[in-house]
């Protein structure tokens, strides 16, 4: 008797949090808004630290530019441009100011981010990126 109410309880506690992972997964994510307009990050001990990376972000919150280093120095950068409310567009620059890579995002009626399409500077596609959603409705 003991051992089928212990299974009885795992059950029933398996199933709760399985459907409350389901009615977290059904809720779109509102966006927060931010306060910081740069962020950087750090590696190292105090003497001799190494900015791995600097996040310049719009009042809207949004990132606008992102610069990557590599022992200190600037390994590329990117600038996001914005339609409205999304991203439109990313272009990825070299420490020398050259093209790396430039890419285009498409968006769907519930404005998720369906499609990500990267071209190298000659304007070839060298990257697709596709996301799927499944909605689910709110109980």
């Amino acid at each position: 008797m003991k051992i089928s109410i212990k299974i009885l309880c795992v059950s029933v506690l398996m199933s709760v949090s399985l459907s409350t992972f389901a009615q977290k997964v059904s809720y779109k994510q509102t966006e927060k808004s931010r306060v910081e307009y740069e962020e950087r990050f750090e590696r190292g001990e105090v003497p001799g630290k190494k900015i791995e990376a600097k996040i310049e972000y719009n009042k809207r919150g949004k990132e606008t530019r992102e610069e990557k280093y590599r022992d200190g120095k600037l390994e590329e950068y990117t600038v996001v441009t914005f339609l409205g409310n999304k991203k439109s567009e990313e272009h990825t620059y070299g420490p020398d100011d050259k093209l790396i890579s430039r890419a285009e995002f498409e968006y769907n009626a519930n404005g998720d981010r369906i499609k990500k399409t990267t071209y190298n500077p000659a304007g070839k596609v060298i990257k697709i990126n596709t996301y799927v959603y499944e909605y689910y409705p709110n109980e």
